[in-house]
């Protein structure tokens, strides 16, 4: 295994972890045979995310670490998932800072995010995997009010998630969710072209959907990225609204 540099790549992946991902060591039964498995996965939709799986994800795990992660798929769950296997991998997180599975009341962000300045492709991982892009329709009669939203349970990191977004001045609102949980939302044109500005996005699922609200000024719910690129790419869908307001 390659030892990776403490640099933009690995922030990202950190936030791709801390958002969708697991770090595990679990006891495996082979016969009469106990042994140890070591796991760094991540999780994500069969069908919106496999393009950001494959393209994005599976290259920046292959650059970082000189091994390229396993792709598989789970039908009955309809997800895809990217897995190394194997000690070097997860002893390299645990050891500079990354907290193992579950992420409630553990997940930490490791220091060197913020000892380098590398809080932006952080951010981007991690909502690319588990933030939301939502339109809401406030007082028109289509979807046209972006929010950038993300849940947490009670951990670490969602204090210094806190920290990071009041310190790249991004304005957030909190509300309490269940199971002690925190939704986290970042409302208006104006957020969510800062937050494109200063973090960007890699995951097609929200390029895809920020893309169409910027051309047509509002988001029609309830498509899937297939039909989303095909608007983008001028092909009309029977049925969506791609039009005008």
């Amino acid at each position: 295994m390659e030892t990776p540099e403490l640099d933009v790549n690995l922030a990202e992946f950190v936030g791709v972890l801390l958002g969708d991902g697991s770090i595990g060591r679990y006891e495996c039964r082979a016969g009469e045979k106990i042994k140890i498995q070591h796991r760094v996965k991540i999780t994500g939709d069969a069908t919106e995310d496999l393009p950001y799986f494959k393209e994005c994800l599976s290259p920046l795990m292959t650059g970082l670490f000189g091994r390229e992660p396993l792709l598989r798929f789970k039908r009955k769950e309809r997800t895809v998932e990217l897995a190394f296997f194997g000690k070097g991998v997860y002893e390299f997180l645990i050891n500079f800072g990354m907290a193992p599975s579950p992420k409630r009341n553990r997940a930490v962000i490791p220091p060197f995010i913020f000892e380098n300045n590398l809080e932006a492709p952080f951010l981007r991982g991690l909502f690319d995997t588990d933030g939301c892009l939502v339109f809401d329709k406030q007082h028109k009669d289509v979807h046209y009010y972006p929010r950038i939203e993300i849940k947490m349970l009670p951990c670490p990191m969602r204090d210094q998630l806190f920290d990071i977004l009041s310190s790249l001045h991004f304005r957030y609102i909190v509300s309490p969710q269940p199971n002690e949980s925190l939704r986290i939302q970042m409302n208006g044109k104006k957020m969510i072209n800062k937050w494109d500005t200063i973090v960007g996005f890699n995951n097609k699922k929200h390029i895809s959907k920020y893309q169409l609200w910027q051309r047509f000024g509002y988001y029609t719910p309830n498509t899937t990225l297939e039909q989303r690129l095909d608007i983008l790419s001028g092909v009309e869908q029977s049925g969506v609204l791609v039009g005008r307001i």
